[in-house]
């Protein structure tokens, strides 16, 4: 695939981004059952693409695959996704716009984005706070803010990359930037 290349120069602005490491430490605890878990003792391999760099030749190829399978350690958040109550028959694990986020679903996405390196915006305006907020405290914590989506949105202002670009095509793009 060809990237674009606004999408790729935006993604190069965000250093904190590829050279993420999996925290050393775990990030305080939230009224969350779940919502985040240390990596198993067992786990061999790192949650970010760069840590597979210890590794040499077949190893390295095995740790990579490893990681484009949960990329960013989301296996530590398999227990969040536990504890939530099982959704009501024919209710969507949605937020319509108009619609309140429910309160353990934005102290579990803060919490995560204390732990983040930076902040991806993707597909979204920003017209609503509920999301607008995730980029102004990324703001306040000196996180870089990269957003891409097709038209101007709210949080243009504070982003450090932005790239106007159809998901469909930036997303493997990020992928193949952040996986080298």
């Amino acid at each position: 695939m060809r990237c674009l290349p606004a999408v790729a120069l935006s993604l190069a602005l965000l250093p904190a981004v590829s050279s993420a490491q999996a925290p050393a430490v775990s990030p305080p605890q939230v009224a969350f059952p779940g919502q985040y878990a240390a990596p198993p003792a067992d786990r061999k391999y790192p949650a970010w693409p760069k840590g597979c760099t210890r590794f040499e030749g077949e190893e390295r190829m095995t740790c990579l695959d490893v990681v484009a399978s949960d990329f960013g350690g989301l296996y530590r958040y398999a227990a969040a996704n536990a504890a939530l109550a099982a959704p009501k028959p024919g209710e969507a694990r949605v937020v319509f716009f108009g619609e309140n986020v429910p309160a353990v679903v934005s102290e579990a996405a803060f919490a995560m984005l204390r732990e983040a390196d930076a902040l991806l915006v993707a597909g979204s305006s920003l017209a609503v706070y509920s999301g607008f907020r995730f980029v102004l405290r990324a703001g306040r914590e000196g996180k870089p803010v990269a957003i891409v989506t097709m038209g101007p949105t709210r949080g243009d202002s504070h982003a450090a990359a932005r790239a106007d670009a159809p998901l469909g095509e930036a997303l493997p793009c990020l992928a193949d930037f952040l996986l080298g």
